[in-house]
């Protein structure tokens, strides 16, 4: 009797261990083809969160020169991510505007929440409004050149 209850609790710890490593790999199948959906994503994502946490920012002499050249940066970072996230989903994208919509708000959130991150978390860093408002309007104008762009390479029927 004994030792069929420690086989079936052996056996069902064996199968148990078989789920979690049946589990584990399927989530680390659909976590690679994540990634090589989206490296390109991933890749524009981290530039932004280095760029925006880092403590030195390098001084460059045009940057004083050219009035605004802080948004303009941020302006086009959040453009180049916009357009990256929609380009990665243009197979899911299928001529609907509201498919666009969900990638619109997550950058504009991105770009909140490392405004947020700046004046909080990072001393030196300061947040500003302006700032969240030149990200806004560039993960609006990625969005754009995605439409342009996505519009001018599809072939007509």
């Amino acid at each position: 009797m004994y030792f069929r209850v420690r086989k079936q609790i052996i056996l069902t710890a064996g199968i148990r261990e078989t789920k979690k490593k049946i589990y584990l790999c399927n989530r680390l199948k659909s976590m690679r083809k994540l990634f090589r959906t989206y490296w390109k994503t991933c890749c524009v994502l981290l530039l932004i969160l280095y760029a925006s946490t880092t403590r030195n920012t390098p001084d460059i002499g045009i940057a004083y020169m050219i009035p605004y050249f802080d948004k303009v940066v941020h302006f086009c970072m959040y453009a180049i991510l916009a357009f990256t996230v929609c380009y990665d989903r243009r197979f899911v994208y299928q001529g609907y505007i509201l498919h666009l919509l969900p990638i619109l708000l997550l950058t504009i959130l991105y770009g909140i929440i490392m405004e947020l991150l700046q004046e909080y978390f990072f001393p030196p860093r300061t947040g500003s409004f302006y700032d969240c408002l030149a990200n806004s309007i560039g993960s609006i104008a990625g969005c754009g050149l995605f439409l342009i762009f996505n519009r001018l390479n599809t072939p007509k029927a």
